[in-house]
């Protein structure tokens, strides 16, 4: 998982995990803050369906390739 691409989707959200649990919520299941806390500190991937909740909450400005490249590829390199 790439902890700075989560980080980001934190500052785009509202700059908290609550802000950014809430607007997962709205495309999605339910999470909370101490989800994101979690993936924060004690979790060592991000479930795949949670990368997309991400993309969805940040409008794309955090995509699921660039939380998980793994699963969903490399992000695009934009010239």
């Amino acid at each position: 998982m790439n902890y700075e691409a989560l980080h980001k989707a934190i500052q785009v959200a509202g700059g908290t995990q609550t802000a950014l649990a809430k607007k997962m919520s709205e495309h999605g299941k339910k999470v909370y803050q101490c989800h994101i806390w979690n993936l924060l500190n004690r979790d060592k991937n991000i479930k795949g369906e949670l990368a997309v909740q991400i993309e969805h909450a940040t409008n794309g400005q955090v995509t699921r390739q660039d939380l998980r490249p793994d699963i969903f590829g490399q992000p695009n390199e934009s010239a």
